[in-house]
């Protein structure tokens, strides 16, 4: 490896760091999932019966003409899963973002100050750890299991 090489690999770590790397492709996969909900459903394909995503008392059933082809009459818009998804999504987002802009006005692009504010990933990554798998009802907590 060229020392050009491992610089620009040090750039890389002091301006983008692991746990921010990692968090970012977690929330691309939120994203990507809503995403995935929301094509489905612009598809005509009923996302929410193919995938067995309950949604009692989200929103109210109406019929459609496909569902009564099909015999069945409770039919769910995909978009009510789709929805809070793409908003988890960008909560996360808004979190992960926040937690980044604090870690660069706190490092200031410096190699020294790297180690000393360390804590700052560690910690967004344990508030997001700790919000995935809180058994309270907070942040979408329905879309959060379905992602799960």
């Amino acid at each position: 490896m060229s020392t050009l090489e491992l610089e620009a690999e040090t750039n890389l770590n002091v301006f983008f760091p692991l746990p921010y790397r990692v968090l970012l492709l977690f929330g691309l996969g939120i994203f990507a999932w809503a995403t995935n909900l929301h094509g489905l459903h612009l598809l005509g394909v009923n996302a929410v019966a193919a995938l067995e995503l309950h949604t009692e008392g989200l929103s109210p059933r109406t019929p459609s003409f496909s569902s009564r082809l099909n015999g069945h009459f409770g039919y769910t818009s995909p978009s009510v899963v789709y929805i809070p998804t793409y908003i988890l999504a960008f909560a996360y987002g808004a979190f992960c973002l926040s937690s980044w802009t604090l870690y660069r006005m706190c490092t200031r692009s410096e190699r020294l100050f790297v180690d000393a504010f360390g804590y700052l990933p560690l910690i967004t990554a344990l508030t997001i750890f700790a919000f995935i798998f809180c058994p309270v009802d907070v942040l979408f907590k329905r879309e959060r299991d379905k992602f799960l």
